[in-house]
């Protein structure tokens, strides 16, 4: 997320560039491999199978960039990556990645949308919301914290957030609910001194690897005990450049058994990849 990219040489592929703490992670698998002569061992046992990696969150990183690396070894080969990280290769190499590496992406799930700018965004969103509110703190958070624990005996995991117009200011509704909001407004003189919020981010964007299908729940406000059911869009890896703020379910659709049982609903969905 906030680590030094590292470029690779891909052939065919200018500017090819990837998280270096991810990559050095799939180099290392590498040269286990050419070491111990894992894959050539395995095809010697299992002729005629092709080679289809898989990955579920920093692991579906590293799932990515191992893909990318053996594809010049294994033409056919196929990768899934689940719940990747958002901010994982550069530009070119992304498109380089779509004939063969497939990322999912379930609800408001964090990770594929963390990236320094990304966490620059929520830090200045917060920062308002603070300054807008008259609510103390230790309040705000206990309200957050006591929805997140026992959102099931609501309507809705999320709660009433969702409600919330960033646009709208101080007449807007708090986006953690405590008692009725009183709001405070204030001049430019009494505006936080700490400016460092207001400072751009230069930071090189990068993607989440390949095509992405994104799974969303069709009906998100369900009861604790109701089953879930799912549709899902072939959707652009550079639509994920914001943090949802969302409570336990931010957190919840990044768990690999929720990630599971959403595929599996869609088991009989024919879905054509997409030209993008």
């Amino acid at each position: 997320m906030l680590a030094d990219l590292e470029v690779m040489s891909v052939e065919g592929v200018t500017d090819a560039k990837a998280h270096k703490g991810i990559l050095q992670a799939a180099k290392y698998i590498i040269n286990a491999n050419n070491h111990h002569h894992l894959l050539e061992e395995a095809f010697q046992r299992a002729e005629g199978y092709n080679l289809v990696i898989v990955g579920h969150s920093l692991g579906a990183g590293v799932a990515a960039i191992l893909a990318i690396l053996l594809k010049p070894h294994y033409p056919n080969l196929k990768c899934f990556a689940y719940s990747p990280p958002g901010w994982l290769l550069s530009s070119t190499l992304n498109n380089y990645a779509k004939d063969f590496v497939c990322s999912v992406v379930v609800g408001k799930d964090l990770v594929p949308r963390l990236g320094l700018a990304t966490i620059q965004k929520l830090k200045e969103k917060m920062i308002s919301l603070a300054w807008q509110s008259n609510q103390p703190k230790y309040r705000i958070l206990a309200g957050s914290f006591w929805r997140s624990a026992f959102c099931c005996f609501s309507s809705s995991a999320d709660g009433d957030d969702e409600d919330f117009d960033y646009e709208a200011g101080v007449d807007a509704e708090p986006l953690l609910r405590t008692s009725p909001a009183r709001t405070r407004t204030y001049t430019n003189e009494q505006e936080p001194k700490d400016q460092s919020h207001h400072v751009p981010i230069i930071e090189e964007r990068l993607y989440m690897p390949g095509i992405v299908l994104f799974i969303e729940e069709l009906v998100p406000q369900r009861g604790c005990f109701e089953m879930p059911t799912y549709q899902a869009f072939w959707m652009r890896p550079d639509s994920f450049d914001e943090i949802l703020v969302s409570g336990f379910t931010m957190v919840h659709d990044h768990m690999p058994n929720v990630v599971y049982k959403a595929l599996k609903s869609l088991a009989d969905s024919d879905f054509t990849v997409p030209t993008l």
